[in-house]
């Protein structure tokens, strides 16, 4: 289902978020890198802080790879919103299989898949993206690949109880 809103350059814009979104499905990093800026920067959930420079996209986009060497982007499932400032908004649904290790923090392969629903938001200057958010819910991704239990579990219950002991001591050792 390929949607598009938006006016002056719509096509060619959404010609690159498909561009985009297929070299991410062929792993290819080199055509990846090629639709950002020299300076683009990329935000995603699992970044401490943004990233900037092909380099360092390119570093994230191939750890994403190795943690899911399935992984593939749904074109069907793809919409692309354009507005009338260059600015885009993109829906998407990825599926892949974490056989490789998630780096960092350094979470072990589960073997399990997940399809997950996300976003991207983009900025961009002379035809190339500038500016890539990445928008997924990285806690539902975590939980179907059996990093995180479930939010109902015993695991998630005990886990809870550990954190407010965690904080009862931080609160405490701060009052000394």
């Amino acid at each position: 289902m390929m949607t598009e809103v938006g006016t002056s350059g719509t096509t060619e814009i959404r010609s690159r978020v498909e561009a985009l979104l297929r070299a991410l499905s062929e792993h290819d990093v080199d055509k990846i890198i090629a639709l950002h800026t020299p300076d683009a920067v990329l935000e995603a959930p699992t970044l401490t802080a943004p990233v900037t420079g092909r380099a360092a996209i390119a570093v994230e986009f191939t750890a994403m790879f190795r943690a899911f060497p399935d992984l593939q982007f749904l074109m069907d499932e793809l919409e692309v919103y354009v507005a009338d400032s260059g600015r885009v908004a993109a829906r998407w649904r990825f599926i892949g299989t974490m056989t490789g290790p998630i780096d960092p923090p350094g979470y072990a392969p589960t073997g399990k898949k997940a399809s997950v629903p996300g976003a991207c938001l983009y900025e961009f200057r002379d035809g190339l993206i500038a500016h890539h958010t990445i928008i997924y819910d990285s806690m539902g991704l975590l939980q179907q690949v059996g990093i995180m239990p479930a939010v109902d579990s015993t695991q998630a219950r005990l886990i809870a109880g550990l954190q407010r002991a965690v904080a009862l001591v931080a609160k405490t050792v701060r009052r000394r």
